[in-house]
């Protein structure tokens, strides 16, 4: 401990600030398979789409007329591969604004095929990879490399990163209560805690059904206005830094992109 009564020199003091950085956001869309998740991020601002091993949507909705030509690199099949893409997009000249990552939970599956083909013999079972389920935390750095990857594109690249994934509905064990179902992103505890730290906002996307129980039998009506929800409940995953609450996204991605700016900028001026 320094002598109290030293005049210490000014140091690390001189770096106190009152602003932010001004980093582009860091996003996180996850909903139900076909929701519109992949056409709302191609249209986000000069987007680049990082697809993985078999998430080949993009490419369909492209070929359909579904979407305009969207800047992509082909399937990403390797964890390496995924690596260099990031390293590349950091390290080269380019216009991007935007990189998408075509799906997280797709991501994720292939850097547990290269954490059991490089630390555990190919042995996916529970002798290797499973042992103790010990594969997923041997997983977690290489995960948190990925992040410190995409971090650095809106650092020194001043790009925004959006990440796509898939939900499942998953028993939560509340611990205050009766234990419910919850719509929660398909990725493994581990690596959606890194994740989630990460994210500046977490959006759900679904559309809202109206039960009706008149008679015997409850029945599902609407489902068609689909929602972005940014604030968390029993029922889903969501959260977020920026102020943003629940929004329509509108008929397609093109407008549903322009209600989420608008949303954002809203919640900025107040």
């Amino acid at each position: 401990m320094p002598n109290a009564t030293a005049e210490a020199p000014a140091g690390i003091l001189t770096q106190i600030t009152g602003t932010g950085r001004g980093l582009k956001p860091f996003m996180v869309f996850h909903g139900p398979e076909k929701i519109g998740k992949t056409t709302l991020a191609a249209n986000a601002k000069k987007p680049v789409v990082l697809m993985s091993r078999g998430e080949t949507g993009l490419e369909t909705l492209i070929d359909h007329d579904q979407l305009p030509p969207v800047s992509h690199l082909p399937e990403l099949k390797t964890w390496t591969e995924l690596l260099e893409a990031i390293e590349a997009l950091w390290s080269h000249k380019h216009d991007f604004q935007t990189v998408v990552l075509d799906t997280l939970n797709g991501f994720e599956e292939m850097l547990y095929d290269h954490v059991c083909e490089t630390e555990y013999g190919g042995d996916r079972g529970p002798r290797g990879f499973l042992s103790y389920m010990q594969g997923y935390q041997t997983a977690t750095p290489h995960w948190k490399q990925l992040l410190r990857g995409l971090d650095k594109l809106r650092e020194e690249k001043d790009m925004s990163v959006i990440g796509l994934c898939h939900t499942l509905v998953k028993p939560f064990k509340n611990p205050a209560g009766q234990d419910y179902d919850q719509y929660t992103p398909q990725m493994h505890p581990r690596q959606w805690g890194s994740l989630h730290q990460c994210a500046d906002l977490i959006g759900f996307i679904n559309t809202v059904v109206v039960v009706d129980e008149d008679g015997n039998r409850a029945k599902g009506k609407g489902g068609t206005e689909r929602f972005m929800y940014c604030e968390g409940s029993a029922a889903w995953i969501a959260g977020n830094r920026l102020g943003m609450t629940k929004f329509s996204l509108g008929p397609d991605g093109k407008q549903g992109w322009k209600n989420l700016v608008k949303h954002l900028n809203e919640r900025k001026k107040k």
